[in-house]
C-alpha cells in the first residue's frame, strides 16, 4: 500500500506502524504516483530501499513538526511561542509491549521498541538532553 500525504499534510513523513507492507510519500510524490496510475494501462512498482537518504533537496534541520506549537498566536498574540523545542517526530523510543506497535488491538505483534511522535516525546529528548550535558 502506498500512502500519500494531502496539500494539507505536504511533504511530512511521519513513522507509522502497519500490519500490511506499506509505506508513505509526501503531497509532491503522491501526486506524481498518482498521475502516473491514471495514465498507464498496466501501472506497475517497484519499493527498493536505499538506505536512509539525508537532505535530497532539503536539509535535515532546522525544522518544527506541524503538530508543534510556534509563535507568536495570530489570534492571540499575548500567547508567546515556545522557548524551549526539541525533536518530537519519528522518535525511537521504548515501548511497552503492552500495545502493538500499531497500537490496534488485532495487531498480535510486540516490540520493545516503536518508532513515534508527539509533544510527550520532545519534552522527554529536551530532559535527557538537559541531564547528559549538566
Amino acid at each position: 500500500m502506498i500512502m500519500a500525504n494531502t496539500d494539507l499534510e505536504g511533504n511530512e513523513l511521519l513513522a507509522d506502524a502497519h500490519l500490511i507492507p506499506a509505506t508513505m510519500v509526501g503531497a509532491t510524490e503522491g501526486d506524481k504516483i498518482r498521475a502516473y496510475i491514471e495514465s498507464a494501462a498496466s501501472p506497475t512498482a517497484t519499493i527498493q530501499f536505499r538506505g536512509t537518504v539525508i537532505g535530497e533537496g532539503t536539509s535535515p534541520a532546522p525544522k518544527v513538526a506541524s503538530f508543534s506549537s510556534r509563535g507568536p498566536n495570530r489570534v492571540t498574540p499575548e500567547i508567546l511561542k515556545p522557548d524551549v523545542i526539541a525533536p518530537g517526530v519519528n522518535i525511537l523510543a521504548g515501548w511497552t509491549g503492552a500495545a502493538a506497535p500499531s497500537d490496534l488491538e488485532i495487531d498480535p505483534r510486540r516490540v520493545t521498541f516503536n518508532i513515534i511522535s508527539g509533544n510527550n516525546l520532545t519534552i522527554f529528548t529536551s530532559s535527557v538532553k538537559k541531564f547528559a550535558i549538566g
